[in-house]
């Protein structure tokens, strides 16, 4: 398999799982996705697009994350 394949293939299957973990999360009744409340270090309340596993809008910087 060419190396290319293999990333393409490690992504898809990265994608289904942490979908299917959503998907099982959600079944559970934990608001995972689209407009899940939040909390910051200082008590202040938002909301964000959370998908376990998934950075979309953050920064991780090891101890602490920049949204």
């Amino acid at each position: 398999m060419r190396a290319g394949r293999k990333v393409a293939t490690a992504v898809v299957t990265a994608f289904v799982v942490a979908a299917g973990g959503m998907m099982l999360a959600r079944a559970l009744g934990y608001r995972l996705g689209l407009d899940t409340p939040v909390r910051c270090r200082r008590g202040h309340l938002f909301t964000t697009t959370w998908i376990p596993g998934i950075k979309l809008k953050a920064l991780d910087l090891g101890i602490a994350r920049v949204q």
